[in-house]
């Protein structure tokens, strides 16, 4: 399984393995509304897939990074923007986030993306398929 693969994240999101398969820090949840989708047919902004995982009162929206540069300011930015832009779609709910990736992230990054309740999850290249 290739945790920067979206399509093998979602398979893995309808359909928990054991958690030790998963990435540290990547919760347990089991949901069968999973779609990789297009962001501009979810209405967010950018090129590019994301997950939309849905359950009775949470949306997960799900993307990958993998690159060997560094997770930058606006890469956080775009990925914030995703959030609101759905909870504008479905104020009912509420937006979660999860970023994963294999590039360096700085502390200060790391830090927006917690106090805005999203999760950053590194993924090490032994679960990169």
């Amino acid at each position: 399984m290739n945790w920067l693969d979206l399509h093998d994240v979602a398979s893995w999101v309808k359909s928990p393995g054991k958690a030790q398969e998963s990435p540290r820090g990547f919760p347990m949840f089991q949901t069968p509304n999973v779609t990789v989708t297009k962001k501009s047919e979810a209405e967010v902004s950018g090129r590019g897939e994301i997950i939309l995982a849905e359950n009775v009162d949470t949306i997960w929206y799900i993307e990958t990074k993998d690159r060997k540069t560094r997770f930058a300011s606006r890469d956080c930015e775009r990925f914030l923007a995703i959030r609101e832009e759905l909870q504008e779609q479905h104020p009912d709910l509420y937006i979660r986030g999860i970023m994963l990736t294999s590039a360096p992230v700085d502390d200060e990054t790391k830090g927006v993306l917690e106090e805005e309740d999203c999760m950053l999850i590194y993924v090490p290249e032994e679960k990169r398929g």
